[in-house]
């Protein structure tokens, strides 16, 4: 994507694996492009993330990732 490689800004993507509502493979072509970026997988579908396991992991990693930022820290090292 054209966009998302000028970003210079450090960005989370967070991607549900079975989502249906949003294009994954464009997050994921996003998140390749972008200098600065991160991606994260996650179960489930578009709504898990409002629920359960899967918000508290994306919280967690939501966290991390601003914290990292904010502080210069590694931010999260293993991709899932």
């Amino acid at each position: 994507m054209k966009v998302a490689s000028r970003v210079r800004a450090p960005i989370l993507f967070l991607v549900a694996e079975g989502d249906t509502a949003t294009s994954t493979r464009l997050t994921e072509q996003a998140a390749q492009d972008a200098p600065h970026a991160e991606l994260r997988r996650y179960p489930g579908t578009h709504f898990s993330a409002y629920r359960g396991e899967v918000l508290d992991q994306m919280l967690t990693d939501e966290v991390t990732f601003l914290l990292a930022q904010l502080t210069g820290r590694p931010a999260i090292t293993a991709e899932r």
